[in-house]
Formats: structure tokens, C-alpha cells, sequence
């Protein structure tokens, strides 16, 4: 089972929040796929419970099916409590499918967070996960999503493949030119694969237009510490 990401004091996991086992989840929460984490906490809205899940439920990284109806897909969700039982305050669902090559589609180890960033009384829920359908070793798609409520914002791109950066195949992105948007000018994605602008590197942060600043503060050290971490 995948473990809660741990925090610094000023983004603690709120203090009622705790892991559960599956068997501890309201029969009324229900999600597509095999549970990998699932968690409770209590923030000014109720009882919330989060869920994550993976279909099929194998485990290999990287999820190799050699056919063209091989597919894969992630759940998560986000229940709170009412008087009549649970309402589902969002779901996520990403998939790769008919896939004949290297099909990959995971959430990074440890990535999932829960805080209060804005310190508002409502959670935030951050996930980053990684997906493919590869012939040869090469950066995967990566995919930053934040929920606060029905808001929802995320960073898309690509990751750094720490093999190909080690022998110096793929470079990954200086740290401080990560969003793309930022750089890109009249480039195209296979131009800036080139030169190596493209590997580690998300397309834009315009999701974050209106959000509190620390949002993307948070987005982007998450997006750093997991681009290389498959």
C-alpha cells in the first residue's frame, strides 16, 4: 500500500487524519479497482475519507502487456460525510489503453498529500502519477493533481528518466525553467526534446492563475521531488 507523503509544519497532515485498512472503508465508498491507500481525516467540512485505486491490479513497475487491448487505469476519490451517509466530493480517473508496448501507469510511492496550505479549514489533496505506452526507455508523461473541494488544478509534462540523464541521452530541465509555458516561444515538444528543454518539465501553471500562491509553491517542490523518482 502506498504511504502518505510526509509534511512540514507549516503543510501537516491534519491531526484526526490516519491511514485505514480496507476493511475499515463505509460499504457505501466505492471505487473502481484494487484500493492501494486509503485514508480519513477531519477538516471544517466533516469526515473525509480519500481512496486511491489501480485496474488490473498488478504491481510490476513497469505494467507490461504485450496486446492491443492491453490497458490500464488509476482511480481516486474524495468522500465527506452528511447526515444521509457519503457524498462524493470528486473522483479521478486516468488511463492508458490499447497499448502493444511498455504500458505504464502509476502513482509515485509516497506522493499523496493531504494539508491545509492556505489555512482555510478545507483540504487539499495532492497526487502525482506517471503513465505510458513506451517501445524503448524514455521520459513518461507526469501529471500533478491538486483538489481543494470542486476546485481542481494541475501541472502536466514530462519526467526525467534518471538513466538517460546519467548517460547523458536526455537531460533534465534546470530547476528554475520547469514551466514550458515560460520558455517555450515558437518551439514544438519534439524541438524542445532535442534540446533537451522538454524532460522533466511541465507545460504550464495557468491552472494556478487564481489560486492562493502557496498552491504552486507546494505543486512545484512536489514536481521536483518526484520527476526522477520512478
Amino acid at each position: 500500500m502506498l504511504l502518505f507523503a510526509c509534511n512540514t509544519a507549516s503543510e501537516k497532515i491534519f491531526s484526526g487524519y490516519k491511514e485505514i485498512d480496507v476493511f475499515q472503508i463505509p460499504p457505501s465508498v466505492t471505487i473502481p479497482g484494487t484500493i492501494k491507500q486509503a485514508g480519513i481525516w477531519h477538516d471544517n467540512t466533516g469526515e473525509n475519507i480519500l481512496l486511491l485505486s489501480r485496474t488490473p491490479d498488478l504491481t510490476d513497475i513497469p505494467l507490461t502487456l504485450y496486446d492491443s487491448s492491453g490497458q490500464a487505469s488509476i482511480h481516486a476519490g474524495q468522500w465527506v460525510k452528511t447526515d444521509t451517509g457519503y457524498r462524493k466530493v470528486w473522483q479521478l480517473m486516468d488511463q492508458v489503453k490499447q497499448c502493444e508496448l511498455n504500458l505504464i501507469l502509476n502513482f509515485f510511492e509516497g506522493s499523496t498529500s493531504v494539508t491545509d496550505l492556505d489555512h482555510n479549514g478545507i483540504a487539499e489533496v495532492t497526487m502525482v502519477y506517471y503513465l505510458g505506452c513506451l517501445s524503448e526507455v524514455s521520459a513518461y508523461q507526469m501529471k500533478l493533481i491538486m483538489r481543494e473541494g470542486d476546485y481542481k488544478y494541475a501541472l502536466r509534462g514530462f519526467t526525467c528518466d534518471p538513466f538517460l540523464v546519467e548517460t547523458k541521452k536526455e537531460p533534465c530541465i534546470s530547476t528554475d525553467s520547469i514551466d514550458l509555458k515560460k520558455i517555450r516561444g515558437s518551439f514544438t515538444d519534439e524541438e524542445l526534446a532535442q534540446t533537451g528543454r522538454l524532460y522533466g518539465a511541465y507545460q504550464s501553471a495557468s491552472d494556478f492563475t487564481n489560486a492562493p500562491p502557496v498552491f504552486l509553491d507546494f505543486a512545484r517542490r512536489q514536481w521536483l521531488k518526484y520527476r526522477m523518482a520512478y
